[in-house]
């Protein structure tokens, strides 16, 4: 439940509360799991300007040698499809921005795409990295490659890797903002409120997403149906209401 505030002409700040954006799953589904604390590579290898993997308890340890160090899997074949975002459990003693690429069927190439980031801080404690990949240019077909750029900016940067995973995840939805066109009315005034609702989780389809905005009586205000529009990426949605304020008695 979240509440919004609305100016009214006759009462000041009027309450007004935003209902029902839909239950979203929050755990990860999980389609692929490289967990490095099993002593497993899984095909990963230090492909360039990396230190050779030493695997540990604590997962995967390794060291930038040089400037552009990365490491690559191959060799998957999973659809594009089950995938959202890759989750990446890690820590470094030097901050830097971690950069994955991604090669398909449809798209082979590993270069050529905007190449989805995530800083990783340099406290040399754990943290999820996730990396939003559903929508992203080129991303469809069967997935073959997944190439980690791990803590770029920090030519000696010592990390430790415990897991990557490749997960499907439900929409997350997370109120933006909320803001009508005009704040003040007088009777028989219009306006139009919008929320806005981003989203941090995996595509969501219109007929799942629900708001309801309910005015307290004193407000004095009718509201129209909610219309809801969705961003194709779906990081993103807008409801509408037109709202009018009612005549004097």
């Amino acid at each position: 439940m979240i509440r919004g505030i609305v100016r009214s002409y006759y009462l000041c700040w009027i309450p007004v509360w935003i209902l029902g954006l839909g239950a979203a799953a929050m755990a990860d589904r999980v389609v692929a799991n490289f967990d490095f604390t099993k002593g497993k590579a899984y095909g990963w290898e230090p492909v360039h300007h990396l230190a050779p993997f030493a695997l540990t308890p604590a997962g995967l340890v390794t060291r930038a040698t040089g400037n552009d160090a990365y490491m690559m899997v191959q060799g998957l074949s999973l659809p594009t499809a089950d995938i959202t975002h890759v989750v990446i459990r890690m820590k470094s003693r030097q901050p830097g921005v971690n950069q994955i690429y991604y090669a398909t069927t449809d798209n082979p190439s590993l270069g050529g795409k905007p190449v989805p980031t995530v800083s990783c801080p340099g406290d040399d404690r754990w943290h999820e990295l996730v990396v939003r990949l559903h929508g992203q240019p080129g991303f469809t077909g069967t997935l073959t490659h997944v190439r980690l750029d791990p803590v770029q900016g920090a030519d000696s940067a010592e990390m430790t890797i415990q897991s990557i995973r490749l997960v499907q995840r439900d929409p997350r939805p997370r109120i933006e903002r909320f803001r009508a066109t005009r704040t003040w009315l007088k009777p028989g005034d219009e306006t139009v409120a919008t929320l806005v609702v981003a989203n941090e989780g995996g595509p969501w389809q219109k007929d799942r997403l629900r708001a309801h905005l309910d005015i307290v009586p004193a407000a004095r205000m009718d509201s129209s149906e909610a219309l809801v529009i969705i961003d194709p990426q779906g990081a993103e949605a807008r409801v509408t209401w037109r709202l009018r304020a009612r005549q004097a008695g």
